[in-house]
Formats: C-alpha cells, sequence, structure tokens
C-alpha cells in the first residue's frame, strides 16, 4: 500500500518479475478491504500516509488475526482466569 501512484508501479513490478502476486492499493481503507478476501504472505505498506496510514492498517490487521484465530480455536484451547 502507497498512495504515490509511481512508487506502487515499481514495487509492484519488481515483485512480479520474481513471480509474486501482487494487489496493490493506494489507501489503507482499500487494503483493508483486499485483506477482508485475501490473506497474503507479506504486506508492504508505507507508514506515513494522509488519512489513516499504515500504522491504522497495522493495528486492523493485527485485531482481523485475532479474531480470525479466536474463531478457528477449538472450545476446549479457551484458558478462562478463574477468580481468587
Amino acid at each position: 500500500m502507497d498512495d504515490a501512484r509511481d512508487v506502487r508501479e515499481v514495487v509492484t513490478d519488481i515483485l512480479a518479475q520474481d513471480g509474486a502476486k501482487v494487489t496493490a492499493v493506494g489507501s489503507a481503507e482499500e487494503a483493508l478491504t483486499a485483506l477482508q478476501g485475501e490473506r497474503p504472505d507479506v504486506l508492504l505498506s508505507d507508514l506515513a500516509m494522509p488519512g489513516k496510514g499504515g500504522y491504522w492498517l497495522i493495528g486492523q490487521v493485527r485485531a482481523l488475526a485475532r479474531r480470525s484465530h479466536t474463531r478457528r480455536r477449538p472450545d476446549g484451547l479457551h484458558r478462562s482466569r478463574t477468580p481468587r
């Protein structure tokens, strides 16, 4: 994710030359939408962008991972605290 189109194009070309499947987007919101349907091996992001940037996106990705992990965990593996 990068708001600069020329940067996105260069990075996409470099990665694609090595056989990577690339989804390039121009905003954190677009990236989050793309991540709803894809689970990439690698996420590259510009951190300092206007509006919601890379730091916001990282927080959202971590939240998605936590929700996904919780949903896939069998009931018997949930931990609970016992009040003292």
